[in-house]
């Protein structure tokens, strides 16, 4: 139920026209009021609508309560009278994206959520809107709900009348750590996701939104969070669309192959004093793991869990999504994920089936420049050709470590993308490397996930090729470089990126157009990046409202093998029947063969 307060405007850093600013209050289901606050809503160049549109911003309300480390969420038990929603202040603990050696952030205590309501300008009390449930990126170790990121502008012009929910969940060891059996199943981040989920059903039609009319929609690890959610049983009913940008349930990524070492290393990392491994019940040593680690300070967690996304120079260990089923026993809990994906997939054992678009960007691989620019470059390339059989291609690729053909399973990719396994690879070859990476990474998952999903739900596929006049992650970078860099140091960066980095749409370049963000430069009114800005939005803010796109692309059809419609999102969308590129799944199986595709997409 809704009410709202006029106070005096304070110090909360708000624009407001008027004298004084609106804070409305929400009643929730326990009794407990959360106070928001009234925003203006800001056009592509951040000015203001002329229209006077304006939005309220509920912020950090829990959705559960502070987690016990390695276990499932408890709803949040509620509070009285009125809590202050103005601010955004938790995120979970994680290490900085950009540089691994800095000083860990965030909370434990950070299962919040942030709604965003359009303010209708007329007096009459508008029907339940469609709700749109962000799940951030960031290779399920960084990042977070915020505005600072996922600002809510572009999605509250009043052409789209939704909802939106950002939601923060548990990251890296914190949301991923399993032993492999019932001690610490795992997925505790995907739970997480779940909980959020029934926080919204049961909640967000005092926000004006529509229970029964919920999109879950995601870029990089949000979009595998998409797709390990609608396999999921415990998430049936919860969401009704999915939409899955950058990110499946089948990019190598995604899931750990070895979770339980990965626990017990970290375990080592912190100088955990446990039985040996050998001689000792494994459930004994899981228990040992699990304990010590609960005790130890957060921030030496993160720091001893850090690693580079993209490194071939040494191993990594990042937390990721697991196959609880194969561990959990019908008196120890639900699994999340019961079966491996590929299995689910090909049964039809889908979760929740619900009309899915899914996708990608044109050029995936531009991220691999994080690396190929750095100060330490030079030794990076040199060690990527001294390595490459025996180490770098398997670190680079995300292959098992544990097969013994490694070298001649990079030896027949060596020779596929650079035409002689006898090269040696220089920045010239930086496209080709960003091709390579971005198909392993991105591009063939997606494809065999596009393949097996839409056999059973319709599913609409598309590739986001709109180039941008500024890349996010060279924008990231350029941060990241600081602003005490000189002329020339800024002028010797630019010219590494033009001639090592692809032109196109790259890595996260889609999240600019749906999301408003002060990290990033504004769009001219009536350029072609605002046109952008307008028709993603527009078709993803029509998907949540009709499960389909016919309103605003009526050539966009589900994709079937008989008809592989790709639907190009750029300012002359068109359709095209080649830009799926199924043979790409074929050509990585036979790269990793034998046996082809269990080795290409079933853990070790």
């Amino acid at each position: 139920m809704y009410q709202w307060i006029f106070l005096p405007v304070l110090s909360f850093g708000l624009v407001s026209s008027q004298d004084a600013t609106v804070f409305p209050e929400v009643t929730l289901s326990h009794g407990g009021i959360v106070r928001g606050v009234r925003l203006p809503v800001k056009l592509v160049d951040g000015s203001l609508d002329s229209r006077g549109m304006e939005f309220d911003a509920y912020r950090d309300i829990p959705y559960a309560e502070k987690p016990v480390r390695f276990s499932p969420p408890v709803a949040h038990a509620g509070w009285r009278g009125v809590r202050n929603a103005t601010e955004e202040i938790a995120i979970c603990n994680q290490a900085s994206m950009m540089n691994p050696e800095e000083l860990s952030m965030g909370q434990e205590d950070c299962l919040v959520l942030q709604v965003h309501v359009p303010v209708s300008l007329t007096n009459v009390d508008p029907p339940l809107l469609p709700v749109m449930v962000n799940i951030h990126g960031g290779g399920f170790a960084f990042g977070s709900g915020q505005s600072l990121f996922y600002g809510p502008e572009h999605l509250m012009a009043p052409e789209h009348q939704v909802i939106l929910v950002n939601i923060n969940y548990r990251l890296g060891p914190f949301g991923f750590l399993s032993t492999g059996d019932s001690e610490a199943a795992g997925n505790w981040g995907l739970l997480d996701q779940i909980q959020a989920l029934k926080w919204v059903e049961k909640e967000i039609q005092a926000f004006g939104g529509d229970p029964e009319k919920v999109t879950i929609f995601g870029e990089s690890a949000g979009g595998g969070s998409v797709s390990f959610l609608q396999l999921s049983p415990l998430s049936k009913g919860l969401f009704h669309r999915a939409i899955a940008q950058s990110g499946s349930s089948l990019d190598p990524w995604a899931m750990q192959l070895n979770p339980r070492d990965n626990a017990i290393e970290l375990a080592k990392k912190l100088q955990c004093p446990l039985p040996n491994s050998e001689t000792s019940d494994s459930k004994i040593v899981s228990r040992a793991v699990v304990e010590c680690l609960r005790e130890k300070i957060a921030s030496d967690v993160v720091n001893a869990s850090a690693g580079r996304f993209i490194d071939w120079t040494k191993s990594s260990t990042f937390f990721t999504v697991v196959v609880d089923g194969d561990y959990l026993e019908e008196t120890e809990g639900s699994p999340v994920i019961p079966e491996h994906p590929l299995t689910l997939l090909k049964s039809g054992t889908i979760g929740n089936p619900v009309p899915t678009i899914m996708g990608r960007t044109d050029e995936e691989g531009i991220f691999l420049p994080m690396v190929l620019l750095a100060d330490d470059a030079d030794d990076k390339m040199q060690k990527l050709n001294d390595n490459f059989e025996s180490s770098a291609c398997s670190l680079l690729l995300k292959l098992d470590d544990k097969r013994k053909d490694i070298p001649q399973v990079c030896r027949k990719i060596k020779e596929h993308f650079f035409g002689d396994p006898n090269v040696q690879i220089t920045f010239d070859h930086t496209r080709v490397l960003s091709h390579m990476v971005g198909e392993r990474y991105f591009n063939v998952g997606s494809l065999k996930q596009l393949q097996l999903l839409s056999k059973w739900v319709p599913t609409y596929h598309y590739i986001f090729d709109f180039a941008p006049e500024r890349s996010m992650f060279k924008d990231l970078m350029a941060a990241f470089q600081g602003t005490n860099q000189t002329e020339e140091e800024k002028q010797e960066f630019n010219e590494k990126w033009d001639s090592r980095v692809l032109e196109g749409a790259g890595h996260g370049d889609d999240i600019v157009y749906l999301f408003y963000s002060s990290l990033f430069p504004k769009f001219e009114i009536n350029s072609p990046d605002a046109k952008i800005v307008h028709r993603l939005t527009k078709l993803w803010t029509s998907f949540a409202h009709h499960g389909s796109t016919e309103k605003v692309a009526p050539i966009w059809k589900p994709w079937t093998h008989q008809e592989p419609a790709t639907y190009s999102i750029n300012n002359s969308p068109h359709i095209s029947y080649t830009r799926t590129e199924q043979h790409l799944v074929a050509s990585w199986e036979r790269f990793l063969e034998p046996p082809a595709e269990e080795t290409c997409w079933v853990p070790g």
